[in-house]
């Protein structure tokens, strides 16, 4: 890629991995560099139009039902908790419109390939930092990218993360091991589609494949356990031919990350959390259970929206930390708050249909996964996995014949499918 020191994508790609800079107020380099990119495009927004601009309404209306709702049914407002909900969805907003106008402008049409495998090589090296934190304490730099409550700032209650590496499992630079999942599993389709597409060489295949699978496996995510690898798994069957060597490299993953976890660990609770999650014993129990069960907090949660404010819910004031994303966009927007993010999900994958058909199995994968991971976070809003979500979604709605161009073989690349 020509110039890619000046390219603002691969700016925002590399965003995804930096730190907080006022963790106080949530503020982290991915804000400063995708604002300040959005207001560089303010001038060209016009090229926003057809299904780009119908996207970018829905997000915008996505964040707008939650403050009609907490100007109409709240006394009391916690500004905190407003500012830091809508930055959730103006983000995921400015990060599609800056690739939106960006890609407009891009003549290299492989330039999504490259794009693609530039994540790839973000989720390696948060691989890396996330080994290295398994047999080195290096919290005192994690910190520095780790977020938490303004609430539990104060009291110094400990990240999500920091909870989750007491327990083994290791997210890297992500805030919790369901974000850190979500993203390895969206770069093990990423894998698959590069291979379709033969974009992929036989070294950057097997590198990639066993830092995705690895970084994966560390975090011990239910995502990543149970979306990602049997998705990944489906939609390789379909799409590939897949060979012997693909299982055994899997398998070498599996056994580096148990042995990882099995030698750092005092106890044997994370490797047999691992293990349970493999072999899918008590799988309702630890997918459902205790959190969609009649007792739980989160069916009284529910039932107080059915009650109280069912069509736009309460807004942005309320719970800190949500155990579910259908949980959270009903609370905040209510039916109209989670129809338009599933109308969302639909409309993207119909916005594809146009696509050459490797394209729409890759979003399908991605789309299954969403709807999978809602079930315990929404990760559209998330820190920031959504951020090469975002740059996905504009690439899901450019025209197939710019950007997604299939590519003639790489030279001495024999056979992708290994």
């Amino acid at each position: 890629m020509r110039n890619a020191s000046f390219d603002p994508m691969l700016i925002v790609m590399l965003s995804i991995i930096g730190p907080y800079l006022i963790k106080d107020f949530g503020v982290r380099v991915d804000h400063v560099v995708i604002y300040f990119l959005l207001m560089l495009s303010i001038h060209k927004i016009n090229l926003l139009r057809g299904r780009n601009l119908i996207v970018s309404l829905l997000l915008l209306l996505g964040g707008a039902i939650p403050i009609i709702s907490e100007v109409t049914s709240r006394s009391v407002t916690n500004f905190a908790q407003v500012f830091a909900g809508l930055d959730n969805y103006t983000l995921f907003f400015s990060c599609f419109v800056v690739t939106c106008v960006h890609l407009k402008s891009q003549k290299d049409v492989f330039y999504t390939f490259n794009l693609i495998g530039f994540y790839l090589k973000v989720l390696s090296f948060n691989t890396i930092i996330a080994t290295i934190s398994a047999f080195f304490d290096i919290s005192s730099v994690l910190n520095f990218f780790h977020s938490t409550t303004l609430g539990n700032l104060n009291l110094g209650v400990q990240s999500v993360s920091q909870n989750a590496a007491g327990m083994y499992r290791f997210s890297g630079i992500f805030d919790q091991p369901l974000e850190a999942g979500f993203a390895y599993s969206v770069g093990l389709f990423c894998i698959i589609y590069l291979v379709s597409v033969k974009h992929l060489s036989r070294p950057e295949l097997i590198a990639y494949l066993s830092f995705v699978l690895l970084g994966g496996l560390l975090s011990i995510s239910k995502v990543f356990v149970y979306g990602g690898i049997p998705l990944g798994l489906l939609y390789a069957s379909y799409s590939l031919r897949l060979q012997l060597t693909w299982f055994l490299w899997a398998l070498l993953s599996l056994s580096v990350a148990l042995i990882i976890i099995y030698n750092v660990s005092d106890d044997a609770q994370a490797f047999s959390f691992l293990f349970r999650l493999l072999t899918g014993e008590r799988f309702l129990e630890e997918l459902l259970f205790g959190r969609f069960d009649h007792s739980s907090s989160m069916a009284d949660a529910f039932a107080d929206i059915l009650f109280l404010s069912p069509l736009v819910g309460f807004g942005f004031t309320g719970p800190s930390i949500y155990d579910s994303g259908y949980l959270q966009y009903f609370y905040q927007g209510g039916f109209f708050g989670i129809a338009i993010q599933l109308f969302l999900l639909c409309y993207v994958n119909y916005g594809i249909h146009s696509q050459n058909k490797k394209m729409r199995l890759f979003f399908f994968a991605v789309t299954a996964l969403q709807i999978g991971a809602l079930l315990g976070g929404p990760t559209m809003l998330s820190n920031r996995a959504s951020i090469f979500l975002a740059v996905l979604y504009a690439m899901a709605l450019q025209s197939p014949n710019r950007t997604f161009a299939a590519r003639e073989p790489l030279k001495n690349s024999h056979d992708y499918r290994l």
